[in-house]
């Protein structure tokens, strides 16, 4: 047995376990798939020392989130473990399939069914009051001109990855924009197709790494991901969340959202220096292609479905 493993021996919850493998994915924090000897499923969230503020942040969403009997992970266990070196979440397995592992086999009926369900957990997710404390927010204007400030400078950022220079004109054209008027409400921060678990046609939410607290759109932002194996689900989830009602600052806001996201992940910290390019130059060619160059406010999959 590997050293670390034999540490993990000093975490109760773990002792005696037949299988851990390491789940894959680009969440801060090593999360591992672990059934115990007795057949229990769990995950196991691994973090060092520095690491502890923010895992006991993210254990007091994950129990503000069962009080409110959201479908997501509950909490099993937390602490630390190798003489405090290190600090652990053990969370409950949710059996099923995430919906972009559903999507490429299913029909577009179905696509639209999943996106549904998945826009009214959504919307169940904005209605919950944000008991945390929302960190300070501009206005959007002035958010924009922030970024166009911070990134338009980045000679190295812009050289690595070049459609940054679309994503900031298009801010620029954009930055006269009005004061938000939504109340901030709780986010999930990471909403697209892979977290969204399906068992039995129930729908639940997984991985609150980025949890926050904002205006309710920027969690459409990752929508254009799960719009790569369905446009009939990603356009469902839409309507669904709108009751087939879309405000009408909704797109352009989106828009703007998308192009500040997609400046903002040049900045990403990545345990797998592959991932630092090759996930960001794939993730800025999908939203030129969705948005036409930036040319557009409304996305391709959603205006050609």
């Amino acid at each position: 047995m590997l050293g670390w493993k034999k540490k993990l021996n000093e975490i109760p919850g773990l002792k005696g376990f037949s299988k851990i493998q390491p789940l894959k994915g680009l969440s801060r924090g090593n999360k591992y798939y672990v059934k115990s000897n007795k057949g229990q499923e769990m995950i196991l969230v691994l973090g060092n020392a520095s690491a502890q503020y923010r895992m006991e942040d993210n254990v007091k969403w994950i129990k503000y989130l069962e009080a409110c009997d959201l479908p997501t992970n509950r909490l099993l266990d937390f602490g630390a473990y190798d003489s405090g070196q290190g600090y652990y979440m053990i969370l409950s397995w949710i059996p099923g399939t995430n919906a972009q592992e559903l999507l490429g086999n299913e029909s577009p009926q179905i696509c639209d069914l999943l996106g549904k369900k998945s826009g009214e957990l959504l919307r169940k997710i904005h209605a919950l009051p944000p008991i945390f404390e929302a960190p300070y927010r501009a206005t959007l204007s002035e958010e924009i001109s922030a970024c166009i400030s911070e990134y338009s400078g980045n000679d190295v950022l812009l050289k690595k990855h070049p459609a940054m220079e679309t994503f900031i004109r298009f801010l620029d054209d954009n930055k006269i924009y009005w004061a938000e008027s939504s109340k901030p409400k709780l986010l999930h921060g990471d909403y697209h197709s892979k977290n969204i678990i399906f068992s039995e046609g129930r729908a639940s939410v997984i991985d609150w790494v980025y949890g926050t607290v904002g205006n309710p759109i920027e969690d459409f932002v990752r929508n254009v991901i799960s719009a790569e194996s369905s446009k009939h689900y990603a356009s469902a989830l839409i309507d669904s969340y709108y009751s087939n009602n879309i405000p009408e600052e909704f797109w352009r806001t989106l828009a703007i959202y998308t192009a500040i996201h997609e400046l903002r992940i040049t900045k990403y910290t990545f345990t797998d220096p592959y991932w630092s390019t090759s996930f960001v130059d794939h993730q800025h060619n999908l939203v030129l292609q969705e948005y036409r160059g930036m040319k557009t406010i409304v996305p391709s999959y959603y205006a050609k479905r």
